[in-house]
């Protein structure tokens, strides 16, 4: 029993160290967006649609049912709303107030220097992920600052999927400010701008290049199509707050260690 006990206890004591997050993957331009700092919402679907004619009314905690009604003194599920007779609510990922990390496509490497030119000529990256950076041992490098990411030949190197990242890897933090159900026809242009913006449309101050004026209907069809939606699917609206919490952008010079 004495293992047993020293055991739990090594797990806690390694708990307390890191304080464990939920983790959220960006799509390529809200990531640009967040290290731009123009990130202030995200839009995700809803992996189960609610019933047709669902509407929210309340949001909150979410207790198990049973027989269709809120159980309260059970344990809470969850939080997210629920429609006005209180007999449907949807979970949502991420609660107000809530702190995510962000996963994107990075590599964990430790660079080789050469002296005279100052600059990186070979590197080690790690069979497995490490635990840690190793007292600085290990260094990141992230797939999308790197301009030739996707050629194969011109790439630094080659990246890990943002599934595989870990906490301490990631480089933003992302605070949930508030939680909207809505409908894909309910958001306004200005939300779904934010989150598909054809590259034609930027900063064209409400006008195409043609001249012409930009319809809600030049920015509904690209939105749709890349969140795989309809107009009456039900999503996740969430404000956000984004903040960097590494603050290292690695530079070839700065990295001369010896082998």
């Amino acid at each position: 029993m004495s293992v047993i006990y020293l055991v739990i206890a090594y797990y806690v004591v390694q708990n307390r160290k890191v304080k464990f997050m939920k983790s959220i993957i960006l799509k390529p331009w809200e990531l640009k967006a967040a290290i731009e700092g123009r990130l202030t919402c995200i839009v995700r679907p809803m992996k189960v649609q609610p019933p047709e004619n669902w509407t929210p009314f309340h949001y909150g905690d979410i207790h198990k049912m049973v027989d269709g009604e809120f159980i309260q003194p059970l344990k809470i599920i969850g939080w997210g709303p629920c429609n006005e007779d209180g007999d449907y609510a949807v979970k949502s990922p991420f609660s107000p107030g809530e702190t995510v990390f962000v996963k994107e496509a990075f590599q964990i490497f430790h660079p080789y220097c050469d002296y005279e030119t100052g600059y990186v000529d070979d590197i080690k990256i790690p069979d497995k992920i490490p635990k840690d950076t190793g007292d600085g041992y290990w260094h990141i490098a992230y797939r999308i600052d790197d301009d030739c990411a996707d050629s194969v030949d011109d790439r630094w190197c080659p990246y890990r999927s943002p599934i595989t990242m870990p906490q301490w890897a990631s480089r933003y933090h992302i605070t949930i400010k508030e939680v909207e159900a809505k409908q894909a026809k309910d958001l306004t242009t200005d939300q779904i701008r934010s989150n598909r913006i054809k590259p034609d449309m930027v900063d064209s101050g409400g006008q195409k290049p043609d001249g012409s004026w930009i319809d809600v209907e030049d920015y509904w069809h690209p939105f749709l199509h890349v969140y795989d939606v309809d107009p009456d699917s039900w999503l996740w609206l969430y404000k956000v707050k984004v903040k960097c919490v590494s603050g290292k952008t690695w530079k070839e010079e700065s990295l001369c260690v010896s082998h």
